[in-house]
């Protein structure tokens, strides 16, 4: 009994030495890994959406960064968005222009004021980024609103992505000297307005553009070649001085995007010649893709393939895709002095409604074969001009379109490549949702039970049986 006592007394020294050697291992690695990430940027985000990461485009930005920037924040303290303290210590290991200052508003309540252009007050939770030269307006200030993304429900107002990246870089580079571009949504033939893209809208004013609407005809101002239009679901086609405005425009070196639904007026000279001229035609069919896996639901919401192209390599970068929802068919040809591409094709199994109208999706006698295209770009090499066209509005003309797999990502990446501007600030908002599981086949998702609900409870039982059974047998 003494003996059996001794060894259980050794057992248990054992065990408090062993304990102490691991907790003081744990300490050792922690301070290790703290000094490893401050010295070198050794860092891993393993969050799905990687919140905490900076992107490339944002690290090409910094990259030549010849100034010093002080980003200010205004938590009180112990109420630090820790999130946001976390993206801006990225930017910091980046750069060493780059200064992180928080600033208790508690504290100074009188340091903001440097920075009102108005009587609003600067709120708790803002940022202010600040160069350290002092000519000129040499400061912008992002509320601590508009750091996130929103969405009401009912009375329940909730933060689903987070824009903070896209806010703190777009504020850079248009302190650095970036001229901000103006963005125009075409009105005038029944396009969907300002208004109902208000979300547009913002997504285009965080990425450093001046938005607005623009008649073609009755308008004071001028359109300067930097400029970027918007065609957004037009029911009409354009008028003859409208168009002669249009050509001249893209004479000068403009830029163009068009969202052209299926169901615009059929007879559209106008619009086609403008198209026509970089080599773009537009076509009268539905496109149903015939492929199971090349379409989400329904097989007129396309998951066509992406053609390699700079207008949509943050689909690349961000590892998404595009749905896009009832388009129209394109026609992609050669032109002198034009280089153009498509950017999604349907799959050899599509097939495109020669009439639009019918009630059916079965192939029907008169049908036309696919591939398809569903959008093309053009550059004209000579004047710099830059077209986009897509055949449905449906992919980005919403909120949940906007939000559904790599939509957004083709239109800001889209936008970006349009109007030649720094990708630096094309990029995606981190989703804050927890997206659910998918599981891309029905054998998978057998294997998956199979595991959870037999193989793992299996293997908890065997192994509770074979320590049972050794305690019983000692």
């Amino acid at each position: 009994m003494k003996e059996k006592k001794g060894i259980l007394q050794e057992g248990g020294v054992w065990i408090l030495v062993m304990a102490a050697v691991s907790i003081a291992c744990a300490v050792l690695v922690t301070l290790l890994a703290e000094r490893g990430e401050n010295t070198f940027g050794l860092q891993w985000d393993l969050t799905q959406n990687r919140v905490y990461s900076i992107s490339e485009a944002t690290k090409g930005l910094l990259a030549p960064l010849g100034e010093d920037v002080t980003i200010y924040t205004t938590f009180s303290l112990g109420k630090e968005d820790l999130t946001i303290s976390e993206i801006l210590r990225r930017y910091r290991m980046v750069s060493r222009h780059i200064e992180i200052k928080n600033i208790d508003p508690v504290a100074s309540p009188l340091f903001t004021r440097q920075f009102q252009k108005d009587d609003t007050a600067i709120g708790a939770n803002s940022l202010i980024v600040a160069l350290s030269r002092s000519e000129g307006e040499n400061f912008r200030v992002i509320r601590a609103e508009d750091l996130y993304e929103w969405n009401l429900e009912g009375e329940r107002l909730y933060a689903t992505g987070l824009v903070v990246e896209q806010r703190v870089t777009s504020a850079i580079l248009s302190l650095m000297g970036g001229e901000q571009q103006r963005a125009w949504f075409v009105e005038g033939h029944g396009e969907k307005n300002l208004e109902t893209l208000y979300f547009l809208g913002g997504l285009l004013e965080n990425d450093d553009f001046l938005v607005g609407s623009y008649n073609l005809v009755y308008n004071s101002t001028r359109l300067l070649d930097r400029d970027l239009l918007f065609f957004f679901a037009p029911a009409r086609d354009l008028s003859d001085e409208e168009a002669d405005t249009l050509e001249r425009f893209l004479a000068r070196g403009g830029k163009a995007v068009f969202f052209i639904d299926l169901f615009m007026a059929d007879d559209a000279p106008n619009f086609s010649r403008i198209l026509d001229a970089y080599g773009l035609k537009l076509r009268r069919e539905l496109v149903v893709e015939a492929d199971t896996g090349r379409y989400m639901g329904q097989p007129v919401v396309l998951a066509p393939v992406g053609v390699r192209h700079p207008a949509i390599e943050m689909l690349y970068e961000t590892e998404t895709y595009a749905l896009m929802p009832r388009c129209r068919a394109l026609d992609v040809v050669k032109r002198q002095g034009i280089e153009n591409s498509p950017l999604f094709r349907t799959s050899a199994a599509s097939f495109g409604k020669s009439n639009p109208l019918t009630v059916t999706l079965d192939r029907e006698e008169g049908d036309t074969n696919g591939p398809f295209v569903l959008a093309a770009a053009a550059e004209n090499k000579q004047n710099g001009s830059r077209v986009i066209l897509f055949g449905s509005s449906d992919f980005i003309s919403s909120i949940d379109a906007a939000r559904s797999a790599g939509n957004l990502a083709v239109f800001m990446g889209g936008i970006s490549w349009a109007a030649d501007k720094a990708a630096s600030v094309a990029i995606q908002p981190k989703s804050l949702l927890n997206p659910p599981l998918r599981i891309g086949s029905a054998g998978s998702m057998l294997a998956l039970i199979a595991l959870v609900i037999g193989a793992l409870p299996a293997a908890v039982l065997i192994f509770g049986v074979s320590v049972w059974i050794r305690r019983v047998r000692a």
